[in-house]
């Protein structure tokens, strides 16, 4: 697979019509690029079947197929839209591998979720130092939910009570940092929860 010539603007286009609640239009522009092999396409049709919307019924089978063609393909957010899928399918064990491969590759969206599993003992044995050291390394990379994750580790006393220190002023400017991304990037994967 490959990206085809053309496909920025057509990709551009595809996602104006998924903002504006027209994900079927947008399938339907998408498919014959993904079907023709093109990454970035396949990575949005995975995407449109994973959230589904008014005009796209959800389909988990779907969203896989597209997404793990993507993803075996190199693309790093196609492995880390993939976890999500897997995550909601009950298969932990495959998602954890996706979200570790989609950090590996610079997700920082698949390092927060990796934070996450450890931080509630989901499909993995509880771990509050592995939780803390995912969501430091997501929130170092600009992830706003693992920066707000690691304030409130420090606030409720990971590192003592120096860290308590630490983590008002952070969370704040956690706060500060997420309403900026929310309004320069709304759909960045640094927002991805």
């Amino acid at each position: 697979m490959t990206e085809l010539k053309g496909s920025n603007d057509l990709l551009q286009k595809a996602h104006s019509l998924c903002a504006d609640g027209q994900a079927l239009d947008a399938l339907k522009l998408c498919l014959p690029k993904a079907e023709a092999g093109d990454i970035a396409c396949a990575r949005l049709v995975g995407w449109i079947y994973c959230t589904g919307g008014t005009s796209v019924e959800k389909s988990p089978q779907e969203a896989k197929h597209w997404l793990t063609l993507a993803s075996d393909n190199g693309d790093p957010l196609a492995t880390y839209l993939l976890g999500t899928v897997l995550i909601e399918d009950g298969d932990t064990q495959a998602a954890i591998e996706r979200f570790h491969r989609a950090g590996e590759q610079g997700v920082s969206a698949g390092l927060y979720q990796l934070g996450k599993l450890y931080d509630v003992g989901s499909g993995v044995e509880k771990d509050k130092e592995r939780a803390y050291d995912f969501y430091r390394r997501s929130a170092s990379m600009g992830h706003v939910f693992a920066r707000r994750q690691v304030a409130r580790m420090l606030i409720e006393g990971h590192r003592g009570v120096v860290g308590w220190f630490i983590g008002v002023p952070m969370l704040t400017a956690a706060i500060v940092w997420g309403a900026y991304t929310a309004v320069t990037d709304p759909y960045g994967e640094r927002t991805y929860d």
